[in-house]
């Protein structure tokens, strides 16, 4: 039974001829869970399934290319340009329409941002250099090669009816061919395509004709359109309430607004940390207030509470929930039996999106292990119950906890501080880091909801295991801030970005930080916020080269924001009570005068427990930073692996 409060999410919704059970819809996110020749797998079956499982009205599949191989975006993308994906994409609707959930598809043509890599350039409407590959110029299509593309759109739509999808989506934004054609910033074209909106809107409409010749005029037809290019000279919210008439006259069953996905645009649409919550929910609003159609609104919806709050304030008619799917396929379902607490929290880190920008590799979460893996995992209980030990109260040793505890085992999570949460506790005090906060509050509730045996401040010596005596030992036991080995990083005006978060009260007015990471740019923002003059020195090209791109132009903006100095290819070899000194191009720059010097270089792994341990014959194991220093990602994975391993 739904929450009284949460009554609007869980209202049913008619989108066309379809009835969707709520309004809660998953937007189309690659996953690269696709065949290499662009076929259905069971792994993607699993992974969708498992969202409608989980209680969403209406999936919409991720972008599926018309137009193999110059309409790919991604080497692992969906097809749907050929009858033999029929079979295949059956059995994904199918799955879907098992646990009662309605299932569209995405049909997507890339245009200039195109991973096709053939000796030609990638097309678009007119002739202009690709933002994100400025020697590229794209290909301005003939008249003809737009019929043809628009025959291939109503063939896939076709397609998709035959395989029983309930509906079929256009991409007309985050700079794919249609958003080409359809924004006065790349459509340049002079013919009947072009300038007007009326010729800009033209491959559109006769698209949706086709569509409604070859599926019929009843089947229903989704648009994601851009309320904002966030480009000069782009669409604005203004010319999109247009565009959204037009298309409503058209005969468009619904309207997904959303913004951004240039690579020149000011903000990027898929959110990063600091983004406020649902900050392009606006967009939609000012769409809807002169649009009959159903308005689905997006951006950063991470909770069911507050998507309650956009539908009851009349600002959409449903929402579009991304991330926050990915992190938890049953938030739905969680959320209707009153189960907030259990709903495993989005934390924007993009994670999801950095592993399939990284040459195509699987969609995973850092906060959910299972995700990518609904296909292989089977959560079962544990053949022989034993005798746990968990050392190490950080990311990886909560998740091994959760679920070594949840498989019947008997735990005991020992930490050597009197608090759990390791390097977490350290990630949520920078700038914008907030966000990971509720994830640390998810794994307190299942700690607690397991009934672990924590046993604070206290460090586990071989002396405190033998005295538990546990049948297994899950060494977690995390990492130590790095010193490198040069002269002066002992002298006392030195700290580690650990302790200028921790104890900022001691750290001068003039700051250097020697590393320009992710650590280094952290450190950076929250001391310079707090009025500290700050220069990063970095050894490398440039800074923040080990943030996710989204995350990273954010972060840059905001350390140009508060006037942070920037060193770059200036590695420090010496530190002097004066401040470090930086070369440049093999020969001494300069003492750079400090108060402080904070040393973010990275860890390096702890690893006392386990030489103490090496010589007992208990069943003993690595995870996390102890192994290697890495990010929340492999922690939680890890973790979670070795509970499902024991």
């Amino acid at each position: 039974m739904a929450q009284s409060n949460l009554s609007k999410l869980f209202e049913p919704i008619e989108i066309g001829k379809i009835s969707v059970r709520n309004r809660v819809l998953m937007p189309a996110m690659a996953t690269c869970f696709a065949t290499g020749d662009h076929f259905v797998t069971d792994q993607l079956i699993s992974y969708y399934a498992k969202r409608a499982e989980g209680g969403v009205g209406l999936i919409i599949v991720e972008a599926t290319c018309i137009d193999d191989p110059i309409g790919i975006a991604l080497p692992h993308e969906l097809c749907i340009d050929d009858d033999k994906y029929i079979p295949g994409l059956s059995k994904l609707a199918d799955a879907v329409h098992s646990y009662g959930g309605k299932i569209a598809i995405q049909l997507h043509h890339a245009g200039p941002k195109s991973h096709f890599d053939g000796a030609e350039a990638p097309v678009a409407p007119s002739p202009l250099p690709l933002a994100n590959k400025p020697h590229l110029i794209s290909r301005a299509l003939s008249k003809e090669e737009i019929a043809e593309i628009i025959k291939k759109f109503a063939h896939g739509a076709k397609r998709a009816k035959q395989a029983g999808f309930d509906a079929v989506e256009l991409i007309c934004a985050h700079g794919y061919l249609l958003n080409h054609f359809l924004s006065p910033h790349t459509n340049k074209r002079q013919d009947e395509y072009g300038g007007s909106l009326e010729g800009r809107m033209r491959i559109l409409r006769e698209i949706i004709e086709n569509i409604k010749k070859e599926a019929g005029k009843d089947y229903p037809i989704l648009c994601k359109v851009p309320g904002d290019d966030y480009v000069d000279g782009g669409i604005t919210v203004k010319e999109c309430i247009t565009i959204c008439g037009i298309l409503e006259n058209f005969g468009i069953s619904a309207l997904t607004i959303t913004g951004g996905g240039y690579p020149e645009a000011k903000f990027n649409h898929i959110g990063p940390m600091g983004y406020p919550l649902g900050w392009q929910v606006h967009l939609a609003e000012k769409v809807k207030r002169n649009i009959k159609i159903p308005i689905v609104a997006m951006g950063k919806i991470k909770n069911p509470e507050f998507a309650e709050t956009i539908l009851k304030d009349g600002k959409a008619d449903a929402v579009a929930m991304g991330r926050a799917l990915i992190a938890d396929p049953e938030l739905v379902v969680k959320a209707q039996r009153n189960e907030i607490d259990r709903i495993i929290p989005c934390i924007s880190c993009n994670h999801c999106r950095e592993r399939i920008g990284d040459k195509g590799k699987t969609l995973r979460c850092a906060v959910n292990p299972l995700t990518g893996r609904e296909y292989e995992t089977r959560f079962v209980p544990a053949t022989r119950p034993r005798k746990v030990l968990v050392v190490g109260g950080g990311p990886a040793g909560m998740q091994a906890a959760i679920v070594a505890a949840s498989r019947g085992h008997e735990v005991i999570l020992c930490e050597k501080s009197d608090k759990l949460g390791g390097q977490l506790l350290l990630a949520i005090m920078p700038p914008d880091k907030e966000e990971i906060s509720p994830f640390l509050d998810y794994l307190y509730n299942q700690l607690s909801e397991k009934g672990i045996d924590i046993r604070l401040n206290t460090k586990a010596t071989g002396q405190v295991v033998e005295s538990i005596d546990p049948e297994v030992v899950i060494a977690a036991t995390g990492s130590l801030p790095l010193i490198p080995p040069i002269s002066g990083a002992n002298l006392n005006i030195v700290v580690t970005a650990w302790d200028a978060f921790v104890h900022t009260e001691k750290v001068g007015n003039n700051v250097v930080i020697v590393g320009g990471g992710m650590v280094g740019c952290e450190v950076a923002q929250f001391l310079a916020e707090r009025s500290k003059k700050v220069t990063i020195v970095e050894q490398l090209e440039d800074i923040g080269l080990d943030i996710e791109f989204a995350s990273r132009t954010y972060k840059l903006s905001k350390l140009h924001k508060a006037k942070v100095t920037i060193m770059t290819k200036a590695p420090v070899k010496e530190i002097t009570k004066e401040g470090p000194i930086v070369y440049k191009n093999g020969r001494v720059k300069k003492v750079v005068a400090a108060d402080t010097v904070v040393l973010a270089v990275g860890t390096s792994s702890n690893r006392e427990l386990l030489e103490e341990l090496a010589t007992d014959k208990r069943e003993v194991y690595a995870i996390g930073d102890c192994v290697v220093p890495r990010k929340i990602a492999e922690a939680t994975s890890q973790g979670f692996q070795i509970g499902c391993c024991l």
